[in-house]
């Protein structure tokens, strides 16, 4: 028997049937309605609340088999990318800080920094000075995207599965629900905090990914939910 996804309702009727059903609770969109980005001071609150008022009705359902924090998240550059926490936020944005940090902790020096952007800086302050960040140092930008998405995933699964738990520890959390395909750095950040993979597939010729169905389990070493 499939799950029935209850969207952003819960109708406690269904307590009643023996029906297994999942919720959604689409977190990242509440965040994202309130112009907020990951690191912005709010978020962790407005996350609280969020799921706060989604989970705790339902901590004791014999039927409900667990939530996927979000659905269908884009974990493109465009979205979630080291440019899209630092292009032309204020120097002190939090967003723009956390940035920095990672850049620090992959070239911990500024000869090595300089050297992989092609720039100049005397010190760390100096990015301050930059509005965006470079996309034509390919290898660069490439290797930060890589080191900046494994460590803002880690650090929306802790979250989100750490809200999850503190106001319902009966559930599963089934993680994200990829669109069509899961990014290695996002899934290997999520195993810690989550029960199992989760994945939408939309094959136009009726194939499914067994490459890619096979790295997530081997990546996270948990169950998949296609």
């Amino acid at each position: 028997m499939g799950f029935k996804s209850l969207g952003a309702w819960c109708n406690p009727i269904f307590h009643k049937y023996d029906v297994p059903i999942s919720r959604d609770l689409n977190l990242t969109p509440w965040m994202q309605s309130a112009g907020m980005k990951f690191y912005s001071a709010g978020w962790p609150a407005l996350a609280e609340r969020a799921v706060r008022s989604q989970v705790e009705s339902l901590r004791d359902s014999v039927n409900l088999v667990g939530y996927y924090t979000d659905n269908e998240l884009n974990w493109g550059d465009d979205a979630v990318g080291p440019s899209a926490h630092f292009d032309y936020l204020p120097p002190q944005d939090p967003n723009r800080r956390e940035v920095i940090k990672i850049i620090a902790s992959v070239w911990p020096t500024l000869e090595a920094f300089n050297a992989a952007w092609g720039s100049q800086i005397a010190t760390w302050s100096d990015l301050d000075n930059w509005k965006t960040l470079p996309h034509e140092q390919r290898d660069a930008y490439s290797r930060l995207f890589t080191a900046w998405l494994s460590h803002l995933a880690e650090d929306y699964f802790k979250l989100t599965s750490g809200l999850i738990r503190k106001y319902d520890p009966n559930h599963l959390i089934l993680g994200v629900r990829y669109k069509s395909y899961a990014l290695t750095e996002v899934v290997r950040a999520s195993r810690q905090y989550t029960d199992a993979q989760s994945i939408n597939i939309y094959p136009g010729d009726a194939q499914l990914d067994r490459d890619l169905f096979g790295k997530m389990h081997q990546l996270s070493g948990q169950p998949l939910i296609i």
